[in-house]
């Protein structure tokens, strides 16, 4: 995809989302997370030590604390995602 299709991509998007309010709403959940985000970088940091240790009860516990709380996590290559449950 071409710089110039991808701006048309987002540009037709945003035009969507100006009616449906899809995006805007995500974004607006995302902004005020069910715990405070510094809570929520502090347990996945410590998960990922629990994980490193081989510890993964420990790391597992943290994943429904927090899932408790209504966070999810998502791991793939690049690390660790959250969003709201």
């Amino acid at each position: 995809m071409s710089a110039e299709d991808a701006a048309l991509v987002r540009s037709t998007i945003e035009d969507l989302d100006r009616v449906l309010g899809v995006v805007s709403l995500r974004q607006a959940e995302d902004a005020t997370p069910p715990i405070p985000v510094e809570e929520i970088e502090r347990l996945i940091e410590e998960r990922h030590a629990a994980r490193r240790r081989r510890d993964f009860a420990a790391a597992d516990g943290i994943r429904r604390q927090l899932a408790d709380q209504g966070v999810l996590l998502e791991d793939n290559p690049g690390g660790t995602r959250w969003k709201k449950k």
